[in-house]
């Protein structure tokens, strides 16, 4: 339980408290039982989205891991190089043409 939620779950029961003796009815007249029991909602509200809140930061935090991960990476240098003019192009003349001119040069040697 956060100091959030502690500090509303008391505040709630003192005013709840308060609000059935009889001084608190007659001063407040009718505030503090609404009060309390407004502040019991958010700390019971608050309480409900503890878990979602948790895995929201967790999954943010991997989200977020993954992408520094992923920027590091990306700005090493590569060992293997540039990859553009590699042997494979030499080899296979159809990788350097367009698709019409492979298709065509196909056609014509079936």
């Amino acid at each position: 339980m956060t100091k959030t939620a502690r500090i509303l779950l008391v505040v709630s029961l003192v005013t709840i408290a308060f609000s059935l003796t009889t001084p608190g009815g007659e001063i407040c007249y009718g505030f503090l039982k609404p009060a309390g029991v407004l502040l019991f909602m958010v700390f019971y509200l608050v309480n409900l989205m503890a878990k979602e809140m948790a895995l929201y930061d967790e999954e943010n935090s991997m989200r977020h891991r993954r992408a520094t991960h992923r920027r590091e990476r990306d700005t090493k240098p590569s060992v293997l190089g540039p990859l553009s003019g590699s042997s494979d192009d030499k080899e296979n003349p159809t990788l350097l043409t367009s698709d019409k001119d492979s298709v065509r040069s196909h056609a014509f040697a079936e």
